[in-house]
C-alpha cells in the first residue's frame, strides 16, 4: 500500500435492520394513528383495529364517521333484487352506524357521511333514526348522499331528521334526488356557513326564504334545483341575503324552468346553470361581485346594476341560432366589461362575428381563455375588443367534433390581430396531431410580444424537439412543456 494513503471504513447495515418485527405504525401517538385511519371508511377503519390491542377501540376516537353502502355482497354479487339479502345486509349496515355512535360515549362527531346506493322505501325508516341519533352527538359537518331505486315517496326528509334544528352545524350537503324540501317554519342553525342541496324539489316559492332567516352566518349556499312537486309548473325563488354574509352563490337550474331573484351586497361569487330552457330567468341585484359563471340562455339574465367590482367571468352560451340570441350575448358581455380574465367559447365568437357583432371593449381585460382556436375572421373582430390583453388561454386548438374541418391561421392572419400583443400563450390539451403543431410553429413566428408558450399534455420526445426547432419571432419567448 502507498505511504499516505488511508483507506477509508465503509460501515454496512445489518440486514435485519430493514426486516425486523417491530411495529413502528402502533408507536405512533395516538392523534396520529386517529389521522391516519380518518381516510379510510368508518367500517374499514373497524376492521383494521382488531389487528392490535392498542388499535381495538382506537377508531372510536376518530373524529369523523363515513358509513357507505351498496347493493353488492362480499362476492361481488348483486343482491338488490333479493329482497330479504338486502334487507338483512342494510339492516346489518344501519347497526353498525348505531353502534359506532353510541361507543363513543357521547363525544361530538367532527364529520358525518353518509352514502347509500339504490335506497329502497322499506329502508327510509332507519336512514332517518340513523341520522337523528348522529345529529345527536353535536356534528359539525354532515354530508348525505342517497341514490334511489324508485322515485321516491318523500316519507325522508332532512326536518324530520331534525337537520334544521341542529345548532352545531357548520357545513351541510345533502344529495338527496327528487326528495321533497319541506323546511319548517323555524330554522335554528345559527353556526352553518356551508349548504348544499342536490336535485332537491322545492315546495313553496318560500322555502329558501324561510331557510336563511335561520343561517344568519351562510357564506357559502348551492342550490340544485329538480323538477316541481305536483302542482306547480313555474317558481318564482328568492334568494335574499338578509344578514350579509353569504359570499358564494351556485344555482343549478338545468331541470327545470325557474325564476331566480339575487339580492346580496355581500356576493361576491355567482354561479348560474340554466341549460336551454329559455324562459327560466334569474335577476341578479349584486353589486359587489366579483366572479361570474354563466352557463344558460342569455334571454333570462337581468343585472339591476353592473357589478363594476367584477373581476372574473365564464361565458358559455349553449345555442346561438339567430341575430336575437347575438344581441342578448352581447347584452351580457357589455355587463360584465370590467373584468380582468375572462372565459369564452369558440362558438359564441363565431356567432358573434358571423351575425356581424364585435365584442364589447374590454379595457381590463388581461388574460382571455377560449375553449378552442376560434376562426380568423372571429380572432380579427377581437383586435379592438381587448387592447390590453397579456394572456391567451386554449383548453385545446380543435374540437373533438370538428378538428376535421379545422382550417389553421395563418401567420400573416396572426400578425394583424391581438396575438402579436400576447405575453403568454397557453394550449392545455396537446395531442401532437399535425394541425395542432402548425398552429404552435404559428404562433411563434407570430408573437412579436411573447415570452412564454405554455403546452400542457403528454408530449413526446420527438415532439418536443420539433417544436423547439420551430422559428421564433420573439427571441425572448421561452418554450415550457
Amino acid at each position: 500500500m502507498m505511504s499516505g494513503y488511508r483507506q477509508k471504513a465503509v460501515k454496512t447495515i445489518p440486514d435485519d435492520v430493514y426486516y425486523t418485527d417491530v411495529d413502528r405504525i402502533s408507536n405512533l401517538p395516538e392523534h396520529l394513528l386517529c389521522y391516519i385511519l380518518s381516510f379510510i371508511p368508518t367500517k374499514e377503519a373497524a376492521v383494521i383495529t382488531v389487528l392490535s390491542k392498542r388499535w381495538r377501540y382506537l377508531f372510536t376516537l376518530i373524529p369523523d364517521i363515513d358509513l357507505q353502502f351498496n347493493f353488492y355482497d362480499s362476492s361481488g354479487e348483486n343482491i338488490e333484487y333479493k329482497k330479504n339479502a338486502y334487507f338483512r345486509r342494510f339492516f346489518s349496515f344501519i347497526s353498525f352506524g348505531y353502534r359506532v355512535i353510541l361507543v363513543r360515549n357521547v363525544r361530538s362527531i367532527r364529520k358525518f357521511r353518509l352514502s347509500i346506493q339504490r335506497v329502497h322505501d322499506y329502508c327510509l325508516p332507519g336512514i332517518q333514526a340513523l341520522l337523528s341519533t348522529a345529529l345527536l352527538s353535536k356534528v359539525q359537518e354532515l354530508e348525505i348522499h342517497l341514490e334511489y331505486k324508485y322515485d321516491p315517496t318523500n316519507s325522508l326528509s332532512p326536518a324530520g331528521a331534525g337537520v334544521f334544528m341542529c345548532r352545531t352545524l357548520t357545513s351541510v350537503k345533502l344529495g338527496w334526488p327528487d326528495v321533497d324540501l319541506i323546511v319548517p317554519d323555524s330554522v335554528c342553525l345559527p353556526n352553518l356557513k356551508l349548504l348544499h342541496f342536490d336535485r332537491l324539489r322545492l315546495v313553496d316559492k318560500d322555502t329558501i326564504k324561510r331557510l336563511m332567516q335561520g343561517c344568519p352566518l351562510l357564506e357559502e349556499l348551492k342550490l340544485g334545483f329538480s323538477r316541481f312537486t305536483y302542482g306547480f309548473r313555474h317558481i318564482i325563488v328568492e334568494v335574499v341575503d338578509i344578514s350579509g354574509s353569504l359570499r358564494k352563490l351556485i344555482l343549478d337550474c338545468s331541470r327545470a324552468e325557474y325564476t331566480v331573484v339575487v339580492k346580496s351586497n355581500s356576493l361576491e361569487n355567482l354561479e348560474y346553470e340554466g341549460g336551454c330552457f329559455r324562459n327560466s330567468i334569474i335577476c341578479i341585484n349584486a353589486p359587489n361581485l366579483k366572479s361570474l359563471a354563466f352557463h344558460a340562455d342569455p334571454y333570462g339574465v337581468n343585472f339591476i346594476q353592473s357589478p363594476k367590482s367584477l373581476v372574473s367571468a365564464k361565458i358559455k352560451i349553449p345555442w346561438i341560432d339567430d341575430e336575437a340570441t347575438c344581441q342578448h350575448v352581447f347584452k351580457l358581455l357589455n355587463t360584465v366589461q370590467s373584468v380582468k380574465s375572462l372565459e369564452l367559447t369558440k362558438y359564441s365568437l363565431e356567432a358573434l362575428a358571423d351575425f356581424g357583432l364585435s365584442l364589447p371593449t374590454f379595457n381590463n381585460l388581461i388574460r382571455l381563455k377560449i375553449d378552442a382556436m376560434p376562426s380568423c375572421y372571429a380572432l380579427s373582430k377581437l383586435n379592438e375588443s381587448v387592447p390590453r390583453i397579456e394572456e391567451l388561454v386554449l383548453r385545446q386548438v380543435a374540437q373533438d367534433d370538428d378538428f376535421f374541418d379545422f382550417e389553421c391561421p395563418s401567420s400573416e392572419v396572426l400578425q394583424m390581430c391581438f396575438i402579436k400583443h400576447v405575453k403568454v400563450i397557453q394550449i392545455n390539451r396537446f395531442s401532437e396531431d399535425e394541425y395542432e403543431f402548425e398552429v404552435v410553429e404559428c404562433l411563434l413566428q407570430s408573437g412579436e410580444a411573447l415570452k412564454k408558450m405554455i403546452i400542457g399534455g403528454f408530449v413526446k420526445p420527438s415532439g418536443r424537439a420539433r417544436i423547439w426547432s420551430f422559428k421564433r419571432y420573439s427571441q425572448e419567448c421561452q418554450i415550457v412543456l
